[in-house]
């Protein structure tokens, strides 16, 4: 049995960063770490009309590169539709290969465009840097791409075939140029079992055999799908007895969007898990045999939601001490997505290393309360996430204790605010009771349901509202959040239950003087 991880508060960039391109909606699709450590995303950026392929590159420390493109980044138009970057590639002599889609409904093709390592189109490659290929009569997609060691290029994605998708190959010479030699006439297509099928990833294993990745449609709902081949292009049998894994990761629909093979031959993937309410990140290991890996994340699943609405994972790395990168689109309480970079570590839990650091002991925020004022929000950013209870989806029998630090106040109350409502001894939000109320009253206890999923957990803390009764309050009050997983019976795995403990800091003011205005006329 594993051990039990401890819970943490996160907050505004602790293990993740966000970049804005033009004030729109953008979205990260791929990740790749170069060999000086230097981190290459691609996506799309909406410029006011279109979607463009966008490509950003950071330092080792998250901080953009400077030396690359326009203070790090780049955007590039290939049609007068939607342009999207779903893939990066990079060459042994610095270059970026980047693999998405040109244009938009019926009219999509497979793109492909070549960066010098200064983000500046390769003009030797394709037509002036770019490629654009159609596979069939309808809308062809691509959104993985694999360098094999002769640098050629295999791109697969989806193409329409009349009725639905098929699994499309491409192969590709170094020059851009479709590779006849492959199939016959470089492009491949396959139909898994007559229903929906999409390749998302590719990854080219050691032997030479390949790994896509992506979703397939299967009783009304899709699944991970991973589908291992052999270098001609047959199933290989030895993977999972027929060569195809289907994982299920919840309830709901998931799709598999990225696909790293370990030095170890374990298999890492990325994507996306819808549960009910909107989406999160999902990260999956995989044995060599296509087993799932016990020894990562809960059973080898890792579910990360983080803001309040949805998640989407597209891409994931590794760095060279192991540590994963996965990146993606995070949007929060309706506002235009950004890009989102998060990092775990080899187990699978989050690393609060990367990104902005912060003091675990402080949540960063100050709130301001006037004596004898109303309710205030105690932090209305802050969010907690426990890698076992988001994983199995409720923070059932977890736990919450807010009090004045050195112990409560009788004058302090703790109340709801917006959907929140903390009375008659419930925690309800949304409609939905969540938990048990013991004390609002010089301090908060709550014990949470199995109602309580990780968006209402967090809508629930950061609705946490603050007054006081007391006549005159010190400058500052300093207020505990204790937060404990409630490991029961090593349900969560060995060590018991493990806490985590936030501070915020509220700062009183004077209570206004009321005032009386005399004598004064309406201005009409």
């Amino acid at each position: 049995m594993t051990d039990n991880t401890a819970p943490s508060f996160i907050f505004d960039g602790r293990g993740q960063i966000t970049t804005d391109f033009n004030r729109g909606e953008d979205v990260a699709r791929v990740i790749k770490v170069q060999a000086d450590g230097k981190i290459v995303v691609a996506g799309y950026s909406f410029n006011g009309k279109t979607f463009d392929m966008a490509i950003v590159r950071y330092l080792s420390s998250g901080a953009l590169d400077t030396k690359f493109g326009d203070n790090g980044m780049v955007t590039t138009s290939l049609s007068s539709a939607d342009d999207a970057a779903y893939s990066v590639l990079l060459q042994d002599d610095g270059k970026i290969v980047v693999v998405g889609t040109s244009g938009s409904g019926r009219n999509a093709q497979f793109a492909l465009v070549r960066y010098l390592p200064n983000g500046k189109l390769d003009t030797s490659f394709g037509e002036r840097g770019t490629v654009v290929t159609a596979i069939g009569n309808g809308d062809d997609e691509a959104y993985g791409a694999v360098l094999q060691a002769n640098g050629k290029i295999i791109v697969v994605g989806a193409s329409y075939n009349g009725h639905d998708y098929d699994i499309a190959l491409v192969r590709y010479t170094t020059a851009g140029l479709v590779d006849k030699s492959f199939t016959g006439d470089g492009i491949y297509t396959l139909d898994l079992d007559n229903s929906l099928d999409g390749a998302q990833a590719v990854a080219l294993q050691a032997d030479g055999k390949l790994l896509v990745g992506g979703i397939n449609y299967k009783d009304g709902f899709a699944y991970f799908a991973l589908v291992r081949y052999l270098s001609n292009g047959e199933l290989d049998r030895s993977f999972s007895k027929d060569g195809i894994v289907m994982t299920e990761l919840g309830d709901y629909d998931d799709e598999a969007n990225s696909i790293i093979v370990q030095a170890d031959g374990k298999i890492l993937v990325a994507g996306v898990h819808y549960n009910g309410d909107d989406t999160d990140f999902a990260v999956v290991r995989y044995l060599a045999n296509g087993q799932l890996d016990n020894a990562f994340g809960n059973n080898g699943i890792v579910i990360t939601g983080l803001s309040t609405t949805k998640e989407q994972a597209y891409s994931v790395a590794l760095q060279q001490d192991g540590k994963i990168l996965v990146t993606g689109s995070i949007e929060s309480n309706g506002n235009a997505a950004d890009f989102a970079l998060l990092r775990y570590n080899t187990n699978g839990t989050l690393d609060n290393s990367f990104g902005s650091l912060y003091d675990q002991t402080s949540l960063d925020h100050i709130a301001e309360y006037r004596e004898g004022g109303n309710p205030i929000a105690l932090d209305s950013e802050v969010r907690i996430y426990d890698l076992e209870l988001a994983a199995q989806g409720h923070y059932s029998r977890a736990s919450l204790r807010i009090e004045r630090h050195g112990g409560g106040d009788s004058h302090d109350r703790y109340s709801g605010l917006g959907q929140l409502n903390l009375s008659q001894g419930k925690a309800v939000v949304n409609g939905v009771e969540i938990g048990t109320v013991y004390s609002t009253q010089t301090y908060l206890s709550i014990v949470f349901n199995s109602n309580a999923t990780q968006k209402l957990i967090n809508q629930t803390l950061s609705s946490i509202a603050f007054s006081s009764t007391a006549q005159s309050l010190p400058d500052t009050i300093t207020v505990d959040w204790l937060f404990s997983d409630g490991n029961h019976a090593s349900q969560q795995g060995e060590g018991g239950a493990q806490t985590v403990l936030g501070m915020t800091t509220v700062q009183t003011l004077a209570e206004l003087d009321a005032v009386t205005v005399i004598g004064v006329n309406p201005v009409i």
